[in-house]
């Protein structure tokens, strides 16, 4: 089987004590996320993963973020969310390969795995 690789985008925010300084939409950071995973096509259903469940560890690994204090820089989240999805890649038989967390059109922190 061939090696095939797919990104999945999740939103979410964060609050932030500085945004009113910074943000004309008031103190947060809408962020949106995207996971690249690789793997093998399974011969028994021609995917890689189910994109359900990887949604599902999304939200999960997202959740103790939402409408929170962001408490330490964008950059450092995104390292912090390739620490927690990492380890449970191998229960879909996947690799993260990127995680790159957008925080507006012109500003976002890739993390290679």
């Amino acid at each position: 089987m061939s090696t095939v690789r797919l990104a999945r985008r999740h939103s979410f925010q964060c609050l932030s004590p500085a945004g009113l300084n910074f943000s004309p939409n008031g103190p947060a950071h809408h962020y949106e996320l995207e996971v690249y995973v690789e793997g093998e096509m399974r011969e028994t259903t021609g995917m890689v993963l189910n994109i359900r469940e990887l949604d599902r560890l999304i939200g999960e690994v997202v959740a103790p973020f939402t409408m929170k204090p962001l408490e330490v820089p964008s950059e450092v989240l995104a390292t912090q969310l390739v620490a927690r999805i990492q380890p449970c890649m191998a229960s879909f038989n996947s690799r993260l390969i990127k995680l790159r967390l957008i925080e507006n059109p012109d500003l976002w922190f890739d993390v290679w795995v």
